[in-house]
């Protein structure tokens, strides 16, 4: 029997949609992909389920057969394995902007202090890294003024015989000056101490009473601190090592050991 050019097209077309119904069906329980896709494959065979057109099946060639098998094969293999869905979402851990509470364990009591996270991120959030990292642990405030603020967070205070470095110490870098309106340096404020713009690493200082000279928006434009969090706890702390005798240098006469900081 001998079938037309048009006839072919047409039988093409209805084996290729029964192929989609048969993968529609078992897609359905792999991840409903899409089968119209299909359409546009050029490795589909021309099979010929149509009864009266069954003399076109002897005309498949051995090469469509080898393609039917293999995808026969692929579809076997979605029968027994089921994709499961991708998932899309970015699962690598993310530092919380929620503000959290930073406990400083000194020789002299415990101070807590909120750090502002959400407020002051580039500043809160690089005082939480040096905290996990352990960098405040068995430092020293190196440095005391009465009615004004306490100092610390150098790491060479750590070591009795660099004491004329104290004050000088750094984490190796410097972070972006973080100035937020309405953030102040007010009583029992922690504010970024630093040697000029932009040069801020790991030093801090306490505020024992308002100072808002400090403040980036008043008093001498060369003197600007970041205030990052603030005392929410052991205040009365804070106040014993503000009374604690200094001599040169502002520095304590017996030692204010940072003996530790976590996050709490």
């Amino acid at each position: 029997m001998i079938i037309s050019s048009e006839e072919h097209v047409k039988i093409y077309f209805h084996n290729v949609r029964m192929l989609e119904l048969y993968a529609s069906h078992i897609f359905r329980r792999s991840d409903g992909m899409k089968i119209s896709e299909l359409r546009s494959t050029a490795f589909i065979p021309l099979l010929a389920w149509n009864n009266k057109k069954m003399s076109s099946f002897k005309k498949i060639s051995i090469i469509q057969w080898v393609v039917l098998v293999v995808v026969l094969s692929v579809l076997a293999f979605y029968i027994f394995n089921p994709m499961e869905k991708e998932d899309t979402i970015d699962t690598a851990p993310v530092e919380s902007t929620e503000n959290k509470v930073a406990v400083i364990t000194t020789s002299m009591g415990d101070i807590e202090i909120e750090l502002f996270l959400k407020e002051s991120p580039i500043t809160a959030q690089n005082f939480q890294k040096l905290i996990k990292e352990g960098f405040y642990n068995g430092t020293r405030f190196h440095r005391v003024i009465g009615n004004f603020m306490v100092q610390g967070g150098d790491p060479n205070s750590k070591d009795l015989d660099a004491i004329d470095s104290w004050g000088m110490g750094g984490p190796g870098y410097a972070i972006e000056d973080e100035f937020i309106e309405g953030l102040s340096n007010v009583r029992g404020t922690i504010s970024m101490a630093n040697s000029g713009p932009q040069s801020g690493g790991s030093q801090f200082f306490i505020n024992l009473v308002d100072n808002i000279n400090l403040d980036w928006d008043k008093g001498d434009s060369r003197s600007k601190h970041p205030v990052f969090g603030k005392v929410v706890s052991g205040i009365e702390v804070l106040d014993k090592i503000g009374e604690v005798a200094t001599e040169g240098s502002d520095r304590p006469v017996e030692d204010v050991m940072i003996e530790k900081i976590i996050i709490k």
